[in-house]
């Protein structure tokens, strides 16, 4: 709405299909039940919180539509809040890193950029109303990789897997959407 974009009647019922998707994803047995509802606040502020940025985003990418400044200045700002917040929790000493745990990080890292790059590559030539849900769907793609690589520390329900399918429905409803 705020940036003009049409948001028809399948993209509203895709959208609530993907929010019920990760509803489903979210609501299972856990295996820690040291959760309280309170806790639920952290989530659903980052979730309206990278929505609003996904606005913006797009409203930068309106001026200056260069994917690749835009993915240059999200990175750099995110790192710049992270060492403020790393000064503030004691500075270096508090990070502790080994070389196991830094390869994987650094391997996600390299894989996060191409998704940060990929994404503002869309936003820039797609709308929000269809990027996001198409983005939402990694639920999905997550179960993929967790089934082939993370077997044995993780098993994929019933539950899941339908909470997988609901978010890839909205998601196909809202990148058919004409």
């Amino acid at each position: 709405l705020f940036l003009g974009e049409l948001w028809l009647f399948q993209n509203i019922v895709g959208t609530c299909l993907v929010i019920l998707g990760v509803v489903i994803l979210t609501s299972g047995k856990s295996a820690d039940r040291h959760w309280r509802k309170r806790d639920l606040v952290y989530p659903v502020l980052a979730a309206m919180v990278f929505g609003i940025s996904t606005n913006l985003r797009k409203a930068g990418l309106t001026v200056v539509p260069e994917p690749l400044l835009a993915a240059a200045v999200t990175v750099a700002t995110a790192f710049c809040a992270l060492l403020v917040i790393v000064r503030l929790r004691g500075g270096m000493k508090a990070l502790r890193f080994n070389p196991d745990s830094s390869r994987w990080l650094f391997g996600a890292a390299l894989v996060n950029s191409g998704a940060i790059l990929s994404f503002f590559a869309a936003l820039n030539v797609g709308q929000i109303v269809r990027v996001e849900p198409v983005v939402a769907c990694n639920p999905l793609l997550t179960l993929l990789w967790t089934g082939i690589f993370l077997r044995k520390l993780e098993t994929l329900s019933g539950h899941i897997i339908a909470g997988a399918l609901v978010t890839v429905a909205g998601t196909v409803l809202v990148v058919t959407a004409r």
